[in-house]
């Protein structure tokens, strides 16, 4: 759980440490405001860790949610819980209910933190950035803040020409380095998402957590698994086959087709 926290942190240290050297290197322009030069330091973090968490949220959530998963176990067929062990590791031993073990105590607390960290704080994260940039994001408009967010909301594509540029009428030999032409597009930014469904990502991530939820709450293998993981893959496609989140109507085939095959792996 720690982990992708010393991460994030080192990536705004070594993020910030770059952008003050090259703010001494450019000291002398004094075009560059100190407030800008902050504001520009403090965006270009966003992205190391937006993607770090991208990364950690899932694992650190399924981990986070086993810690809640005691199996109670019963001697001579009573009704009342003798002892429980952790469902996803028996060499650890929860306690009677109400009086949990120091052991699983220690992991209990651990295990809300991890849930109020990456459950709960990493998705109200993205959406309160997503949410300051909604204005520029409908309008479609590219800020400074709007470019440090890409990851939620955009792609880098090659912009292809409909056809290839004919040189200028003085460049017959066509040999001079003005008239040679570029052999590859230069990478733009388009949004992936569609303006007024900006907030997708969300969604996004919001299925990964309750299949991590479903995942563990329920027992592998078991019914109300399968019902479950059916009923939100099956709610998830509907939405994107009413919503077409995406720009490009091939995206949105492909994504649609992925819904369409989990549903069916998960009935396998």
């Amino acid at each position: 759980m720690v982990a992708p926290l010393l991460l994030s942190l080192t990536a705004v240290a070594i993020t910030l440490g770059r952008a003050w050297r090259r703010r001494k290197e450019e000291e002398e322009d004094e075009r560059i405001s100190s407030e800008d030069w902050r504001a520009d330091a403090w965006r270009r973090c966003l992205l190391p860790v937006m993607v770090i968490m991208f990364i950690a949220v899932p694992p650190a959530a399924s981990f986070a949610f086993r810690a809640f998963e005691c199996e109670d176990f019963t001697e001579g067929g009573a009704r009342t819980a003798s002892v429980r062990y952790l469902r996803y590791d028996y060499s650890i031993e929860c306690g009677p209910a109400g009086s949990p073990t120091a052991e699983y105590r220690t992991i209990f607390q651990w295990a809300v933190a991890a849930v109020v960290v990456y459950v709960v704080g990493v998705p109200l994260g993205h959406a309160a950035l997503l949410f300051r940039a909604r204005d520029s994001l409908r309008r479609e408009q590219p800020v400074p803040f709007t470019r440090a967010l890409e990851f939620l909301h955009k792609v880098h594509t090659r912009a292809l020409p409909a056809y290839p540029p004919a040189p200028p009428p003085t460049c017959l030999p066509a040999h001079t380095p003005a008239c040679l032409l570029p052999l590859t597009p230069p990478l733009t930014a388009r949004q992936a998402y569609e303006p007024h469904v900006f907030w997708w990502e969300m969604l996004e991530i919001g299925r990964k957590l309750f299949l991590v939820a479903v995942a563990v709450a329920f027992g592998p293998g078991s019914v109300m698994q399968l019902v479950w993981g059916i009923l939100v893959t099956v709610t998830f496609l509907c939405l994107r086959f009413e919503a077409q989140p995406y720009r490009s109507s091939a995206a949105d085939h492909l994504a649609f087709s992925v819904d369409v095959l989990l549903v069916m792996v998960s009935r396998a």
